[in-house]
């Protein structure tokens, strides 16, 4: 997070690998998504409970049960993930 300019408040890495359960391209991609949120700063549990997605538990069945049952805040995770994934491409 530091290399990314991010400061991390109390509890910010525990909750970050708490939802990334040993991902580390999860977890990369969310550190490159909290810096385009919040640029060089300090980011607290208040800042980013609303932004981290869940990617660690992401996959297409998911997804598609998503879209089915109407879950938007779900599928704007995956849709947000997906984005993070893109600009990290180019």
């Amino acid at each position: 997070m530091e290399m990314k300019g991010l400061r991390p408040g109390p509890g910010v890495v525990d909750l970050l690998a708490h939802l990334m359960e040993g991902n580390l391209l999860a977890c990369a991609q969310e550190i490159d998504k909290l810096a385009m949120l919040f640029g060089a700063a300090e980011v607290g549990l208040d800042d980013i409970e609303g932004n981290l997605s869940d990617n660690a538990r992401y996959n297409v069945f998911a997804l598609a049960d998503a879209s089915l049952r109407g879950e938007r805040s779900r599928l704007r995770g995956f849709s947000t993930a997906c984005a993070a994934k893109a600009l990290n491409r180019s």
